[in-house]
């Protein structure tokens, strides 16, 4: 114990004796590098952050009364899955077309090859997609400009519920559900002049419809087989009738609730933080790189002083 402390002692010696080399050396690491982070263009950051929703829910959306409608909050499964969509080339596509980032970071076209491999690059530096805590997805974008920043953070949060939403068709199958109304309703008119036709011209009503009055004058008439025929005829397109406005009320309730949820809940993720315009720089951190150089830089020159003293003890 005693001759590795003999051992420490020395070769802190050595290091003493060297002191104005290991000052020079790593300081004048640390203006380099301080130098150096000074013709770095400062960046800014915008941070968004939202909760996905259960995939599976949202794909057996229902909108009655009986089951109110809910979607719960997504999974380890949902999260991947939506950090993997928000990742894939075709997110990056239409990042990079509406932004026209090509311009925008100043990449040479002439060559797409090597230009398409820049902007993977650079997008891959500059955005950082990831998981938080509680099943949340954090985008994090980084530019010379805090508004695009903020831009290109808040067209993340756009993706991402425009996908949730081509899942749900909340509101092609609203188009589609008055769509169907309108069959209906021109369904019901139909069977409505029909029964108009009948009535008018042959005084035929369904019995339970009848006054006495009328099934008196058309008792003579029962035994009739044209008559028979055009009362069956009637009770049909009544029941179909009834059948149809049964199914359309159900049909307006409904509609009135796809409505109010299109209303009441906007978007289908949960943004916990919108992304905004940053007042303070994110990158460089100039302090903690010419810190880490510095630090690195003496324990690079500490190493070669102790090994350069010991190549010359063993020549001796």
């Amino acid at each position: 114990m005693q001759n590795t402390q003999f051992n420490i002692n020395q070769e802190l010696a050595k290091l003493w004796n060297h002191k104005k080399i290991i000052a020079i050396f790593t300081l004048g690491v640390g203006i380099l590098v301080a130098l150096y982070t000074l013709l770095l263009e400062d960046e800014y950051s915008s941070n968004a952050v939202f909760i996905p929703p259960n995939f599976s829910d949202v794909k057996s959306m229902t909108y009655t009364k009986a089951r109110p409608l809910s979607v719960g909050a997504g999974g380890d499964m949902d999260i991947e899955r939506m950090i993997t969509i928000l990742s894939s080339d075709n997110v990056n596509a239409r990042i990079i077309k509406k932004f026209n980032l090509y311009k925008h970071y100043g990449i040479d076209t002439s060559d797409i090859k090597a230009a398409t491999k820049q902007m993977t690059s650079k997008l891959s530096e500059n955005t950082k997609i990831s998981t938080m805590k509680y099943t949340a997805v954090q985008i994090v974008v980084f530019d010379k400009d805090p508004k695009m920043a903020r831009d290109i953070a808040a067209e993340f949060l756009v993706i991402a519920d425009s996908l949730i939403e081509s899942i749900a068709k909340r509101k092609q199958n609203l188009q589609r559900l008055n769509e169907n109304l309108l069959q209906i309703a021109e369904q019901k008119q139909k069977l409505i002049d029909s029964l108009k036709y009948y009535r008018k011209n042959y005084k035929i009503y369904h019995f339970d419809n009848m006054s006495d009055a009328i099934a008196n004058q058309l008792a003579p008439k029962m035994n009739d087989p044209q008559f028979a025929e055009l009362y069956d005829r009637v009770y049909g397109l009544e029941i179909r009738l009834n059948r149809l406005d049964d199914l359309y009320n159900l049909m307006l309730e409904e509609r009135e609730l796809r409505q109010r949820h299109l209303e009441s809940v906007p978007s289908l993720i949960d943004i916990v933080n919108e992304p905004s315009i940053a007042i303070t720089k994110a990158r460089p951190q100039r302090m903690i790189i010419v810190a880490s150089s510095m630090f690195l830089a003496f324990i690079i020159v500490c190493l070669y002083v102790i090994f350069k003293e010991q190549e010359q003890v063993y020549v001796i």
